[in-house]
């Protein structure tokens, strides 16, 4: 085997080191000279003991003898590497060449050394992927392909990564030097960088310096006491060398005699200490030297002792120390020593204890060389980095605290904490120049790399890819904490407190982690020789390990992958070392942080918010802050202006030119611990929460396949018991992140930060919260929320909770300074978690048994905190009420990365309020509010608080509207499990379905059952709400708003129709408590709601209008009320019954007399074509009772089938033909375009009433203006609109749009639904709004055709107007070119993608659940009952409505429209009526009547 190489054929580190260095030999004159003996000596030997020098000198001697010259002799190599630390310089692969032909007339012996010494640095070079050890040596040298190629090869298990983007720290700090051609090195940094100590520099360390303290002069009578000395430190006698008569074998020092005395010179002390290492054979040469040398510095201080023998005991210890730094860098790697004999030796005796940091100091002070700090660097890194052989964590906590004793001990000296210093100077600037997407994989490579990567990466949390690839199982799940967790006896069905056990041991460990690299950092920045140098580059380190990292938010708080690729998932540096980076920022902002919160503005930290929590630290260092990140949105609305701001500055660096005189560290670390939370810890919270989904549902799969399961329930757990894997995910991730000095100074930095949030609008100072990012906010309510769950309250309520309470009222009030709908949500699921133990939460979430009866002190607290605020604070509960009604529509919005659901939000905010009605005083308040509302809508004027009125008018509309959505959406999807479960029973029918079909309607039956379960809940919930509500004289009225009373009418009698008409056999389910599904209870609820808003005559006589009202229908449920005994209820519903009937009689002799004025109706007596347009009440009274016409067969045909009504009984088959062209012929294609064309585009006044939707107008009133990048781009748009983008005009399909001349950024489009779709010619009217940062944000959308509320026309169109759309970001794009992009999205792809993948010819499939059960009977069968009900609400208010009504800007296309193709629409809705046979006889009428009232307006036309 070469000598040059070890076992494996790598290069060995120190010769790789020794090449880098030899290779600035290059640019050395011949006749430059240079020092002493003893720094002479290194190189020569080292190279010799490699076997090279031989080699060298052979070619050196032939290239020389044929040149002419000496042959090349060992002293002038010594003298030449004597002084290359005087030129050394960056080193590249590409760059040897040059400074090799920059070379100044050299010797042809010294070209010939140079030129072999290239070419096994090329050798060295292609050994990329090498030991930590190695990499930690090879300086910052890039490899070429090939060689990258070569490293694959040697070393498999390495990581693959980019050439360009591969991390390779130096040991060596000046080859690492700032080598980037566009950013100059900092004055600053240089000190850092050439930190050892030169020769006739005092060292500072023990006062002497052992360079130049030489020769000891020994006085005759004190050679005795100086021979002491050395015998007790060597442990056997020492005689002066030379004396005759001494016995053999004694260990000998040699003098010199001058002038009758002795001396004693530290060649001779060398020559001692080498004697007696020769003789002794140690266990442990290190700590043989560190003894002696300990005993020599303890003899130093006796008083007895003359000042020669002193003088010889440090001149003993220089050689001591010398010999053993000598020892170690001479080490080399074996079989036997993976890091070398003496090292691993020497970090042994560290964590024993054997080793003290005096004698490293004293080590350190023979530093004085290039290769010397490649030695320490090396060392350094071993130290460092042995926790890196820690496999598994909590089984034997002595072995880390070993480890962290040894980095404890050798980094306590002053110079090796330079040392340190310098290397992370050199990451810094390693990862400086990256960018795009090799920011992640430098993170990533960086932390295996880093100096401090080893220590960071000790954790207990579970690595994600071991969950994410394949099937998860806890076999394959990794973790370093997993077997300690495992070694509990029948895990997880264990106790609690034995789970506890483990969690703290496994806390206990990681805190031990976070605090040591506190103190390492700590070291480095406090020292009494640290500077403010020091400071700036720990902070710039900080700084630059989070920026790199950033792509771990790209996961986003959804956890959805589909939006991902594989890298994204697991992004940056791994949970584990992010976390403990999180821990060490949070030590560091401990002091400031609870200072202030205990102090107050009393304290020693009274001055913060003003003197140091400046918002403009974030623009003002954004270079390494990272300011407003691209995509990033800031509280007040302010979005991040381009990716550039993900990294450094422009230059590419994180280091301060210039260190000012302002002290900012302070600042620096509370907006970095603010990013680090971000992007270290709140991923983790988010991915544990998507693996525990994963392993549920694996688990789930296993047991409906049949094939068991490993895991077994675990008692301790709340709820439903969870598998093996989910419970193991969860015990792993609470034992660090839930580590209580970790929780509490978590809790205790949200607390500062929701403090210092609302300082800034206590203060006036609202143009910070344009520079505040939203994570900042987001990340202290999800914590607070996350460790009140955990069962942790008790440590939020230790601290002031009344700051928690006032800033939450403070910033729900200011929705203009905090915008996103997301913060908000966020704040009210912290409210409901505080209120959790009074409310009950899990009961109700899950209808579990009754729970605890007794609250824990520590959520007493938290409950009475809230109650308190609410009753003492009148802003919270219309701030709740207006965080209810904004959930509508949010900028923005990304939902495959924001998890957010309004429905779930507002259900929340209901049970809040629910829970505060129970308190007397916030039940008056919210009694006051409604009484506003009442006395605004009735009387036209407020009560001195409009706008909280207004608050509570717009809450109820909303609380009808997520009821009507929920309860129809959770009935259906009864439907469709009662379908699914029907099939099944039939075992024979079900088995000869094709495997594939089955495995499709078993997932749909699954997804069904999800979406019901929650839905169905919030249902439930809010519908109790409502009944409480209605309950109270004063709050009922605030229902009968014209805005509010017909959603609640048309909400009674549809879920009592759905309830108990037709089709209520078919909401039979198995075992339907598993939905919080109880019929009976549903129907007395919602009849209840009815009859109590039916004690006003506004409630009777908006009910009569519904022109679904069915009197049968309610004499149906009388009866059934009667069957239940439940008397008094069924008393009640026929006064309400009497009531309707009277005044629907008052109502038809109203309608009567009208119809007496006019001309003769030529079908039902009723003439609507000669009826005064402008009197929509009247014609609305016109309209039948229809539950007159019901038969009694129809009702009794529950479930077993419809009714069909014969044709001749269809009034609409008498009505005549209309006049216009013939369908589907040229003509009328050609008259629609001239009618039509000149209508595509043009302006219209957006403030006329229904001119433009009321929540994006007060939207567009609170901003601040256009802006004027908005503007150009939506000018640009409609001018495209006609030309490039022109909008289709088809009789078939037609795309209308308006815009205000006066603000552009108000639009309505009007689309007609294409032919063949029950949407078939009907007028769909969309309203749009872009919000400021359009077009980096997407606009808002909302449908206006809905029935006033009534009508959900597409699983993507919600009643409430909500559109579903990628492009808007309301519905999950499966890639990323389906969502919005600012540079090439536009409103013309909007309008175009609603009306080709919206309106579609078979809309139930657009449900993602619903497209599995495209082609089988039951979705065929559901797909024609749901268009059925869209074609009939199609006729009411895409055609009826419309025609009556024309929406402002759209008067001349409604009549040009229904003129044109009204023959065509008149021949689709007898098609239509025709097929509603499927869906029963009460749909035909229904339909029929429809058709009846079109043909008149039609024919008005």
């Amino acid at each position: 085997m070469d000598a040059s190489t070890n076992g494996n054929g790598d290069m060995d580190d120190d010769l790789q080191l020794q090449l880098a260095l030899a290779l600035s030999l290059a640019e050395v004159q011949p006749n430059d000279h240079s020092s002493g003996q003893a720094e002479l000596d290194f190189a020569s030997s080292r190279l010799r003991t490699q076997g090279l020098i031989a080699q060298n000198t052979q070619l050196a001697q032939d290239n020389s003898t044929s040149a002419g010259n000496a042959p090349f002799s060992f002293s002038e190599s010594q003298r030449l590497q004597s002084i290359t630390h005087t030129s050394l310089e960056p080193m590249t692969g590409a760059s040897v060449n040059n400074q090799m032909s920059a070379t100044v007339a050299p010797t042809a012996a010294l070209t010939s050394l140079a030129t072999a010494l290239q070419q096994a640095m090329q050798a060295a070079l292609a050994i990329n992927s090498m030991p930590q050890q190695a990499a930690a040596a090879a300086g910052n040298i890039a490899p070429p392909p090939a060689a990258a190629a070569a490293a694959a090869t040697v070393h498999p298990a390495a990581p693959s990564l980019p050439t360009a983007t591969r991390i390779t720290p130096s040991s060596l700090p000046r080859l690492n030097a700032m080598n980037s051609a566009s950013t100059p090195q900092p004055e600053w940094i240089k000190p850092l960088l050439t930190w050892w100590v030169k020769p006739g520099q005092p060292s500072g360390g023990n006062g002497r310096d052992p360079q130049t303290q030489q020769v000891v002069p020994l006085p005759a009578n004190e050679v005795e006491a100086g021979l002491k000395v050395l015998s007790s430190a060597f442990g056997e006698q020492v005689v002066v060398a030379g004396i005759p008569g001494m016995p053999q074998g004694l260990l000998q020092v040699r003098c010199t005699v001058s002038n009758g005395s002795l001396s004693v010179s530290l060649k001779d002390s060398d020559a001692l200490v080498s004697a007696w290492l020769a003789r002794g054979k140690f266990s442990s040469k290190m700590r043989s030297v560190h003894d002696a040398h300990a005993s020599l510095m303890q003899l130093t201080v006796a008083s007895t002792l003359p000042a020669s023998g002193k003088d010889l005991a440090h001149l003993v210890s220089t050689s001591l120390a010398k010999m053993a730094f000598e020892t170690l860098r001479d080490d080399e790697d074996d079989l036997y020593y993976e890091k070398g004999q003496a090292t691993s030796q020497l970090i042994n005796d560290l964590k024993l204890g054997h080793i003290r940091a005096p004698f490293l100091e004293l080590m350190c002070m023979t530093c004085h060389s290039a290769p010397d700090v490649m030695t320490w660097t090396k060392l350094l890194r071993a130290v460092l980095g042995e926790p890196a052989t820690l496999s598994q964590i909590g089984t034997s906590v002595s072995e880390l605290e070993q480890q962290l004793r040894a980095m404890d001990t050798f980094t306590s000296p002053s110079i090796l904490q330079q040392c340190l210093l310098a290397s992370l100077a050199g990451e810094v600037q390693s990862c400086s120049s990256a960018t795009g997407s090799g920011r992640s994989v430098m993170a990533k490579n960086l932390e295996s790399s880093s100096v401090l990567g080893s220590l960071l990466g000790v954790s207990s949390l579970v690595n994600p890819l071991s969950v994410l690839r394949g099937p998860p199982s806890a076999a394959t799940l990794q973790s370093r904490g997993k077997d300690a967790v495992l070694s509990l006896r029948g895990y997880p069905a264990v106790s609690p407190g034995d789970a506890e056990v483990v969690q703290k041991v496994l806390g206990s460990t990681v805190k031990r982690v976070q605090e040591a690299g506190h103190l390492l950092l700590e070291r480095l920045i406090k020292g009494k020789d640290k500077g403010a140098s020091s400071r700036e580059l720990v902070v710039s380190w900080l700084a630059i390990l989070l920026d790199l990292n950033l792509e771990r938010t790209s996961l986003g708080e959804a956890g959805k992958f589909n939006h991902l690729s594989g890298a994204a998932m697991i992004a940056g540096s791994s949970d584990g070392f992010m976390v403990n980076l999180v821990g060490i920022l949070l030590r560091f902002c401990r002091p400031f942080v609870v200072g202030y919160i205990e102090g107050g503005a009393a304290g020693k930290f009274g001055d913060l918010m003003e003197k140091h929590l400046d918002a403009s630290h974030l623009h003002e260092h954004s270079y390494r802050l990272g300011g407003m990140p691209s995509g990033m949105t800031s509280l007040a609305g302010e979005r991040g202006a381009s990716s550039a701001s993900l990294g450094a500055s422009s230059n590419g660096c994180y280091l301060r030119q210039q260190l000012g005189p302002t002290p900012t560290f302070v600042a620096d670390v509370f907006f970095l611990t603010q990013k680090a939370v971000w992007v270290g810890l709140m991923p983790v919270l988010h991915r544990y929460q998507v693996m525990s989904d994963l392993a549920n549902n694996y688990h789930k799969q296993q047991q409906q396949n049949g094939q068991g399961s490993e895991d077994a329930p675990s008692p301790h757990r709340r709820g439903a018991m969870p598998p093996l894997l989910a419970s193991l995910m969860w015990d792993l991730t609470r034992a660090q992140i839930l580590e209580p000095s970790f929780s509490e100074d978590m809790v205790q930095f949200s607390i500062l930060t929701l403090t210092w949030l609302h300082n800034l609008l206590r203060t006036g100072k609202v143009d910070a919260f344009k520079l505040v990012p939203e994570y900042m906010l987001s990340n202290c309510l999800s914590w607070l929320e996350f460790v009140i769950r955990g069962g942790q309250a008790v440590v939020v309520a230790s601290k002031p909770v009344s700051l928690i309470m006032s800033s939450i009222v403070t910033l729900l009030e200011a929705p203009t300074l905090v915008r996103s709908p997301l913060l908000h949500d966020k704040m009210v699921k912290l409210l409901l978690t505080m209120l959790g133990p009074q409310l009950d939460v899990a009961r109700r979430t899950a209808g579990s048994g009754l729970g605890r009866t007794v609250m824990m002190p520590g959520e007493a607290a938290l409950v009475s905190a809230v109650l308190r605020t609410a009753a003492g604070n009148e802003a919270l509960l219309p701030a709740l009420m207006r965080t209810y009604v904004a959930a509508d529509y949010v900028v923005g919005l990304d939902v495959d990365k924001d998890n957010f659901d309004k429905f779930s939000m507002r259900s929340c905010i209901d049970m809040i309020l629910e829970e505060l009605w129970k308190d007397e005083p916030c039940q008056r308040s919210i009694v006051s509010l409604a009484a506003g509302a009442a006395s605004s809508s009735h009387e036209g004027t407020g009560n001195g608080n409009e706008a909280s009125a207004a608050a509570f008018r717009k809450y109820t509309t909303c609380v009808l509207n997520s009821l009507m959505y929920l309860f129809k959406d959770s009935l259906q999807r009864l439907l469709d499990i009662h379908e699914i479960e029907k099939s099944r029973a039939d075992a024979t029918a079900w088995s000869a379905l094709p495997s594939d079909e089955r495995q499709k309607k078993d997932s749909f039956y699954q997804a069904q059952q999800h979406t019901t379960r929650g839905f169905m809940r919030m249902a439930v919930s809010t519908l109790h709400w409502l009944n409480i509500l209605a309950e109270n004289t004063t709050v009922v009225t605030a229902f009968l708003h014209p805005e509010t009373v017909g959603r609640a009418a048309y909400a009674c009698i549809h879920f009592l129709e759905l309830l108990a008409g037709p089709n209520c056999q078919n909401l039979t389910v198995d075992r339907p408590e598993q939905y919080t599904f109880d019929r009976p209870a549903l129907m007395e609820s919602t009849l209840s709601l009815m009859l109590r808003l039916a004690r006003w005559p506004a409630f009777v006589s908006t009910l009569v209008m519904e022109p679904d009202l069915d009197l049968m229908l309610l004499d149906k449920v009388h009866n059934i009320l009667e069957e239940n005994h439940q008397a008094m209820l069924a008393q009640s519903l026929q006064k309400t019954v009497s009531a309707l009937e009277a005044a629907g009689a008052a109502r038809r002799r109203q309608v009567a007399a009208a119809t007496a004025a006019t001309a003769s109706s030529s079908v039902t007596g009723l003439n609507r074509t000669n009826m005064d347009d402008s009197d929509e009440p009247t014609k609305k009274l016109m309209r039948p009772n229809r539950g007159s016409d019901i038969s009694d067969g129809a009702s009794a045909s529950e479930g077993e089938g419809v009714a069909e009504l014969p044709t001749a009984q269809l009034a609409c088959m008498a009505l005549p033909e209309l006049a216009g062209p013939q369908p589907g012929s040229a003509e009328m294609e050609i008259e629609y375009m001239q009618q039509l064309e000149g209508l595509l585009v043009g302006d219209y006044d957006s403030m006329q009433p229904r001119g433009y939707h009321r929540q994006f107008a007060e939207k567009a009133q609170e901003a601040a203006g256009e802006s004027p990048q908005k503007v150009k781009r939506l000018n640009k748009e409609v001018k495209d609109l006609h030309s490039k983008t022109r909008l289709p005009c088809h009789a078939s399909a037609a795309i209308f749009l308006r815009y205000d001349a006066d603000r552009m950024d108000k639009m309505r489009v009007m689309m007609t639904g294409p032919e063949g779709t029950p949407y078939e010619g009907g007028c769909f009217t969309f309203d749009l709004y872009f919000p400021e940062g359009y077009p980096n944000v997407p606009p808002l959308m909302v449908l206006q055709t809905t029935g006033q509320g009534r009508v959900r026309f597409n699983p993507n169109l919600y009643a409430d107007g909500k559109v579903c759309l990628s492009l808007l970001g309301t519905w999950h794009g499966g890639h990323e070119s389906e969502k919005w992009n600012p540079m090439t999205s536009t409103v013309f792809q909007i309008v175009m993608s609603i009306q080709s993948q919206i309106l579609v010819e078979d809309p139930y499939f657009n449900e993602p659940s619903h497209d599995g059960m495209r082609g089988t009977a039951e979705g065929r069968a559901h797909s024609a009952l749901n268009n059925a009900e869209l074609q009939l609400n199609n006729l009411r208010w895409a055609m009826i409505d419309v025609l009556r009504t024309p929406p402002p800007g759209f008067e001349a296309v409604v009549t040009a429209h229904f003129r044109t193709v009204r023959r065509r629409i008149m021949n689709t809705a007898r098609r239509w009526l025709e097929q509603s046979a499927v869906a029963g006889e009460v749909m035909q009428r229904r339909m029929d009547t429809a058709v009846c009232e079109l043909h008149c307006l039609l024919a008005a036309l």
